[in-house]
């Protein structure tokens, strides 16, 4: 199942339980998928598909702790058992296995199967935001990141904004503003407006 799918079922089911919460927050300098508030307290959730790369992952959620203490990876099963693996792996990290909640998404059901053990709670954006973008459009000229964008929603099929404000560092206001820009100039095509979805215009090649 794709990310993207993993995501709409998520909000779909927080939605219909008359859950709290938020989408793509930006936390001070890195991006989560989810913010929900179950009993006065706010949870995180990083949502991944069947093509993430663990690795990546691993260090995505290992950096939210700077922000927020209760943290579920929502996930097909595969890709839950992936990310575990490698945590399990690398002996410095291993500790963190019992800290994480996991939710999992499977024939459209959302389950909540492990919720996260840590003992304080905590909610604290303290770190700098993202330096603005000085980033100009300039007349469908690409630069160096711009190509690598398409490239990546190429190889995705679709991205969202935190998508490519995740792999490419990038503040949210930065990534919608070059997506904007290549969706003006028909690099890209927008599929859904909530969330923004681009996919690749087959119609242009650079």
């Amino acid at each position: 199942m794709e990310e993207q799918k993993v995501k709409q079922l998520l909000a779909d089911y927080f939605s219909k339980n008359s859950i709290e919460f938020k989408h793509e927050v930006n936390l001070g300098g890195q991006v989560i998928d989810f913010l929900f508030r179950s009993k006065d307290k706010w949870f995180g959730v990083e949502v991944k598909g069947v093509f993430t790369r663990s690795e990546y992952a691993v260090g995505q959620l290992i950096g939210y702790f700077r922000f927020i203490s209760h943290i579920y990876i929502c996930a097909p099963k595969t890709t839950i058992r992936k990310i575990e693996n490698s945590i399990s792996a690398n002996k410095e990290i291993r500790h963190l296995l019992d800290k994480f909640g996991i939710i999992v998404v499977d024939e459209g059901n959302v389950i909540f199967t492990k919720h996260p053990n840590n003992e304080t709670h905590y909610f604290n954006i303290t770190a700098s935001p993202p330096k603005k973008s000085h980033y100009r459009p300039k007349y469908g000229i690409l630069d160096e990141k711009d190509e690598e964008i398409i490239s990546l929603i190429r190889a995705k099929s679709t991205c969202t904004i935190s998508d490519i404000a995740n792999n490419f560092g990038l503040s949210m206001e930065a990534a919608r503003k070059r997506l904007r820009n290549l969706e003006h100039f028909r690099y890209v095509k927008r599929i859904s407006s909530y969330p923004l979805i681009y996919t690749n215009n087959a119609e242009r090649l650079i």
